[in-house]
C-alpha cells in the first residue's frame, strides 16, 4: 500500500498566530553644522613729490589687499530602537480543520455508518 500524503493541517498541526500587543519606536538624530568666515583688509598709500628749477612733479600710489576665507562643516548621527511584544492568539476559524469521523462498525450489524463532523 503506497503512503498517503497529508497536509500539516490534516496531520493535526495547526499554526500559531501572533499579535502585536505593545510596540515602541524611538528615533534619535543629531545634526550639526558649522560655518566660519574670515576676511583681511589692507590699505596703503604713498605720496612722492619732487621739484627742480620751477618744475614740480608729484605721484600718488595706493594699494588695496583683500582676502576672504569661508569654511563649512557638517556632521550627523542617528540611532533607532524598536521594542515590541508578541503574544500568541488562537488561529482564525477558517484555519481550524474540520474533522469528519466515519464509524463503519454498525455496517457489520446491517445498520448505517455513523458520521460525525467536528
Amino acid at each position: 500500500m503506497p503512503p498517503e500524503e497529508f497536509t500539516l493541517l490534516q496531520a493535526g498541526l495547526s499554526p500559531t498566530c501572533y499579535r502585536f500587543t505593545e510596540s515602541i519606536i524611538e528615533v534619535k538624530m543629531s545634526i550639526s553644522s558649522k560655518s566660519t568666515s574670515s576676511s583681511e583688509f589692507e590699505v596703503g598709500a604713498s605720496l612722492e613729490a619732487s621739484a627742480s628749477w620751477g618744475w614740480g612733479s608729484a605721484s600718488f600710489a595706493s594699494h588695496v589687499n583683500y582676502k576672504t576665507a569661508n569654511t563649512y562643516s557638517y556632521s550627523s548621527e542617528g540611532s533607532s530602537l524598536l521594542r515590541t511584544t508578541l503574544k500568541p492568539t488562537p488561529p482564525p476559524a477558517r484555519l481550524n480543520p474540520r474533522v469528519l469521523t466515519v464509524n463503519t462498525l454498525p455496517l457489520l450489524q446491517g445498520q448505517p455508518a455513523a458520521v460525525t463532523v467536528s
